[in-house]
């Protein structure tokens, strides 16, 4: 039996939220923030055109975008309608926001897109529009996108299942970056540009909309804290929000791949950047209070069975530009 057109969709979306889950998940890919809201903007947009296709018994027209037709004398008419067509003559289809206004009218209420999902997509949507205006994700701004991640791919998964019995909840798990080891304070005091001011202002007021029911959220609170574990090599993050909030491990070798060179290492990829580099009483001026900033340094046990074994230290690809950045201060 042949697939019908919107099971396709619905498995096109999955590839696609898998893809955006894929890039976040990875602690050194430098454009994940953004990455991630483009991709969960497609994989959105062809779940919610899944949806229109299985309301209109896959009739393609439904996610068609369509127009009055013109008429001889050069007047629309009132009761033909034509397909829009793209630069390659094929139908152009709705946007996220089309299929959201077009869902509205779906006789089931169970159809329509909930008012906090539609929120947080509004968010997600805002930062994929900005991607491309040059705004650097600092952590003020790549914290408030996590809390919307972790929202959105639990919104998807929500909706997935009540739309089309589809449980992708095992498939989709979002990690929780290790630049989140910030405390709320330090977060809050980051300096951002008036564009990223902006933009975040968007996002933070979008995401204090109260919630109707506690189904769906705009954003999910994130609120990390280390304890120890049962496992010699792990260390488990709890997300605590409440009992079905999300949970996430971040083992050593996760970590690791956060903080991956010694301090050989760092003085190999400084050399590269900065050949006249010297490694004198200036230079470890420049990195001593750089030691006390989270996510540029990691100190490991060289016995991880021994707290009291001696420490050695790692160091994130931040603190390579960190430093260039300070040479660079100085210099001018």
């Amino acid at each position: 039996m042949a697939t019908a057109l919107h099971q396709k969709f619905v498995e096109k979306s999955h590839s696609a939220m898998l893809a955006a889950i894929e890039v976040y998940n990875k602690p050194t890919f430098s454009y994940r923030e953004e990455t991630f809201c483009i991709l969960a903007v497609n994989a959105w947009e062809l779940l919610l055109k899944a949806k229109l296709l299985k309301e209109a018994r896959n009739d393609s027209k439904a996610i068609q975008v369509r127009l009055p037709r013109t008429l001889k004398g050069g007047g629309k008419s009132t009761k033909q309608m034509t397909v829009k067509k793209n630069r390659t003559g094929n139908a152009m289809t709705l946007q996220l926001s089309a299929c959201v206004t077009a869902l509205e009218k779906s006789k089931d209420r169970a159809g329509r897109v909930p008012q906090e999902v539609a929120l947080n997509l509004e968010a997600i949507t805002d930062v994929r529009d900005n991607a491309t205006h040059f705004i650097v994700a600092s952590a003020l701004l790549q914290r408030n996108i996590l809390e919307l991640a972790c929202a959105n791919v639990r919104n998807y998964v929500t909706l997935a299942k009540a739309w089309f019995d589809r449980d992708f909840g095992s498939s989709l798990s979002l990690m929780l970056p290790v630049a989140f080891f910030h405390g709320a304070e330090e977060v809050g005091s980051v300096v951002v540009t008036r564009d990223e001011k902006r933009l975040i202002d968007r996002l933070q007021a979008t995401a204090s909309q109260p919630p109707a029911d506690g189904e769906y959220q705009v954003a999910v609170r994130v609120d990390v804290r280390l304890r120890r574990s049962n496992l010699d090599t792990a260390a488990n993050v709890q997300v605590t929000r409440d009992a079905e909030a999300l949970a996430v491990r971040l083992d050593e070798n996760q970590l690791m791949e956060s903080f991956p060179w010694s301090f050989s290492d760092l003085k190999a990829q400084l050399r590269r950047r900065k050949p006249e580099i010297k490694f004198n009483s200036e230079f470890h001026a420049i990195k001593k209070p750089l030691m006390t900033e989270r996510g540029l340094v990691h100190s490991r046990l060289l016995d991880p069975n021994n707290p009291h074994s001696s420490k050695k230290d790692f160091y994130s690809p931040n603190m390579r530009d960190r430093i260039l950045d300070a040479y660079a201060e100085l210099a001018d």
